[in-house]
């Protein structure tokens, strides 16, 4: 008799399965035998309960019985409903202490001894401490009155009038400047250096300006001691202009 491949084929599929089969069965007979030997050896009693009618003198004490005599007597409980004793196989009686909870888990506090540490809720609370106000700015010098005056202004191109200001860093300028019959003019301030480039022809850079206006309101400051210019002019114009001037100045310093 000849085997074919399919013969073979179902031959070794059984072969699997018995060897499947016998794996598990030996893998089960081991967990059983380790639950057996895992468990402890004493063996809990129950003490017998009193019934009403009955002699207790005369009812046996299990735990005067070696342990296969109690056995014989169904006495042996569960460890989960173990009494307050136990009996072990060489006849002792055992009262087994009672387990303590387990302590949380994480770092031990030990009772602090320093002297700040044994302030009480009742101890009075640091008081916060306000923060120190700004000191406050320094005095200033009062104004002073530098011109009040109705000046001419020229009429046509490359003229002007002008005054020089000696003013220290940080001097302030204030007033107005209003033309009276509310004719348009221009207003420059200029150092030094750039007032010579203005009478020049050349480029220059100005404090402070308005142009083609019958009214300006002056506020300015300087940055560095030097000469100013207050330059008022009416180019292109034809009438010459008459401007009340009326300024103030104030030092940094008292």
């Amino acid at each position: 008799m000849t085997l074919d491949g399919t013969d073979w084929l179902v031959l070794l599929t059984l072969l699997l399965l018995i060897l499947t089969f016998v794996g598990v069965y030996v893998t089960w007979r081991h967990y059983r035998l380790a639950q057996q030997t895992s468990e402890p050896e004493a063996t809990f009693i129950l003490p017998m309960p009193a019934q009403s009618g009955r002699n207790l003198d005369t009812t046996p004490d299990p735990r005067n019985y070696p342990p296969s005599e109690a056995d014989s007597l169904g006495l042996r409980v569960p460890t989960e409903f173990a009494p307050p004793f136990l009996v072990t196989k060489d006849g002792r009686t055992v009262v087994p202490k009672a387990s303590a909870e387990p302590e949380p888990a994480g770092p031990k506090i030990e009772p602090s001894t320093r002297e700040a540490d044994r302030q009480t809720s009742d101890s009075p609370k640091p008081k916060r401490r306000k923060p120190n106000p700004k000191a406050p700015p320094p005095p200033r010098a009062e104004w002073e009155d530098l011109m009040d005056e109705t000046v001419t202004v020229p009429a046509g191109y490359g003229q002007h009038w002008a005054t020089r200001l000696d003013l220290e860093e940080g001097d302030e300028i204030r007033g107005t400047l209003t033309e009276v019959d509310d004719d348009e003019f221009s207003y420059i301030v200029l150092d030094e250096s750039n007032y010579a480039a203005f009478r020049g022809g050349d480029d220059y850079e100005v404090v402070d300006e308005a142009e083609e206006t019958s009214s300006v309101r002056v506020d300015f400051s300087v940055d560095e001691t030097n000469r100013y210019y207050i330059v008022l002019y009416a180019y292109g114009k034809r009438i010459d202009r008459e401007v009340e001037v009326s300024l103030r100045t104030r030092s940094r310093n008292p």
